[in-house]
């Protein structure tokens, strides 16, 4: 989380593992209900029963208050970080969701999916806000730049793509051998731009050129 006090892990039976950092004990796991009354949109809908499959992914927003998971079901989850209650569940994917990050002001919430396609929610009420499907094949990672401006997503097709977080169009294309595991922004004391880590080793891109 934002103050470094716990820490969380996604799991191969659908749980959320979490730990206390400063002692290294475990913390009660975030777990998925066997029959979710949870909303899948707006409040009062009932989101999809489970389980559910693996947990491959999972993401604690800037402020702590939330946490992120999704897997194999396709579903994206939010849980309130402080009760451990499953708040909602957001469907639309249909393939393994393997990639969750929110923005850098915590308002969003991307997924990327074996799906080829990348989509973007509203975490106060779990709107879909748009779906990118720029890629070609399953997509690992996504992540803001720092001020929220960019999303860079990667995936199995060797595409870096720069996606513009206000219009959500394709800024900038970019090209690397073998498929992507994930990605970061550098900060400027780095020097900046991108570095993605692939099947065939890492890139770093300097967007400035």
């Amino acid at each position: 989380d934002p103050t470094g006090s716990w820490a969380v892990a996604a799991c191969r039976d659908g749980t959320l593992a979490r730990w206390d950092v400063a002692t290294g004990h475990p913390l009660p796991p975030l777990a998925i209900p066997s029959a979710s009354s949870v909303s899948s949109g707006p409040p009062g809908v009932p989101g999809p029963p489970g389980p559910r499959g693996a947990a491959d992914a999972c993401a604690v927003s800037p402020d702590g208050r939330w946490v992120a998971a999704g897997g194999e079901d396709r579903t994206v989850r939010l849980w309130a970080a402080a009760t451990g209650r499953l708040h909602r569940e957001l469907a639309g994917h249909t393939d393994s969701v393997l990639g969750v990050v929110f923005s850098p002001d915590g308002e969003l919430l991307v997924s990327a999916a074996a799906d080829h396609t990348v989509r973007v929610w509203q975490v106060d009420d779990g709107a879909s806000v748009v779906t990118l499907t720029g890629h070609q094949h399953t997509v690992r990672s996504g992540r803001f730049s720092p001020d929220g401006a960019w999303l860079a997503t990667a995936g199995g097709d060797g595409a870096l793509l720069i996606w513009d977080a206000t219009t959500w169009t394709c800024a900038a294309v970019m090209r690397f051998d073998g498929g992507a595991r994930d990605c970061a922004w550098l900060p400027p004391e780095l020097g900046g731009g991108i570095i993605l880590a692939c099947s065939a080793g890492l890139y770093r891109y300097d967007l400035d050129t």
